[in-house]
């Protein structure tokens, strides 16, 4: 049962405010939308409750109230039914994090410049755990309005953000959700106060230097004697449209859960592009790597699983339950692709054959490698997977 909190509260329970959804109109490169930074206007606050929090809103001081977990659930303890359900379920979620109401604390604000318009930050602590193993359970629950709320990953500015969707309001997003080690803030209001919000947050810890490494560094420069000419590093802006192009839709919720399940976000990878085509990329050999730092051998092979080596067509997500419903979209993507393995340069290689342009995928320890021969090039193929790593 979802609970729905009552406007007399709006003060102090401030996501509970019916403002107007943050109009926002998906982008089809989930890294469209982080080309607007936005400078804050004071620095991240923490108090004595620990938990950092936006000084200003709309260049208005906020004043943010803090909350033990037990005075939090004191407003709803002699309530009407849905106000037993709230307890309920938010005892149920803490539960859940192996925490009581002890460990738990909420500070939250509201900004309101003109009547019926206005922003709302919830900051939700759950000490000694990671957010992300309860954001799922928290965002059903603290989100009451939105029916069947859904979650998408996005940058905003220098940090990943999960944006709640919903069908009712497609394209827009009426929360955003930013989490950091223990705490989950909620966001809701126009688009302007998210960015102010969110610049005035702590970011994630940046990479260890080992982490950072230059993958480029292990691109050949020269393939039997012919320079490169051209090659391209970067993080997100980089591989999510590359991505996006072999995963389709899909890619949303694989981005999602690999960072609820392992912590990685894309800002967590790297991505390098080279190539040997004279006039574009695609006149000759390219090389495509994609790292993850942080991740190892094992998500390194999920990676290469869900997102590289697509299933062929003939090979469907459920193949026992047949229908419209059932059809493996992504996988027609590679209707007449011929999908074979063969050892080249010592590695085993899994080769595309789209009728001409192959496509030869491996990965190495961190890495997965992507090595296109658009033209038939086969020995600057081999030349190409024996000096990768």
């Amino acid at each position: 049962m979802k609970h729905s909190l009552s406007l007399a509260l709006a003060t102090t329970l401030a996501l509970a405010l019916p403002v107007t959804a943050q109009e926002v109109t998906e982008s089809a490169d989930p890294a469209a939308e982080s080309a607007a930074p936005v400078t804050p206007v004071a620095s991240p606050a923490p108090d004595a409750s620990g938990i950092a929090f936006p000084v200003m809103l709309g260049g208005q001081l906020l004043e943010p109230q803090v909350y033990t977990g037990a005075d939090w659930l004191a407003q709803f303890a002699d309530g009407d039914d849905a106000d037993q359900a709230y307890v309920t379920e938010t005892e149920s979620l803490l539960q859940g994090a192996g925490a009581t109401t002890e460990e738990m604390t909420v500070k939250t604000a509201l900004y309101e410049p003109v009547p019926g318009q206005a922003a709302v930050v919830l900051a939700l602590r759950i000490e000694d755990t990671d957010a992300r193993e309860w954001v799922v359970e928290a965002v059903d629950l603290i989100v009451a309005d939105v029916v069947e709320p859904g979650l998408v990953m996005r940058p905003l500015d220098t940090k990943w953000t999960l944006r709640v969707t919903s069908d009712a309001l497609p394209g827009e997003y009426p929360r955003t959700v930013y989490l950091k080690e223990d705490t989950a803030w909620f966001i809701q209001g126009d688009t302007d106060y998210v960015w102010d919000a969110l610049g005035q947050l702590p970011d994630a810890e940046p990479l260890a230097s080992s982490s950072a490494d230059g993958l480029y560094t292990d691109v050949p420069l020269t393939l039997d004697g012919i320079r490169r000419f051209g090659l391209y590093e970067s993080t997100e802006p980089l591989f999510l449209p590359t991505l996006g192009e072999r995963l389709g839709e899909d890619i949303e919720a694989w981005l999602l859960d690999l960072y609820l399940e392992a912590g990685i976000s894309p800002a967590e990878m790297i991505g390098v592009i080279a190539w040997w085509g004279l006039e574009a990329a695609q006149d000759g050999i390219q090389i495509e790597g994609y790292r993850l730092p942080e991740g190892g051998e094992e998500l390194t092979q999920r990676l290469l699983e869900d997102v590289f080596l697509i299933r062929p067509p003939e090979v469907s997500v459920d193949p026992d339950a047949p229908g419209p419903e059932e059809v493996d979209e992504v996988a027609l993507l590679f209707e007449g692709v011929e999908f074979s393995e063969e050892e080249i340069a010592g590695q085993t290689v899994t080769t595309l054959d789209f009728g001409g342009s192959k496509q030869h995928i491996f990965s190495s320890a961190d890495t997965v490698w992507v090595v296109s021969d658009p033209i038939g090039q086969p020995e600057l193929v081999e030349a190409a997977i024996e000096a990768l790593p």
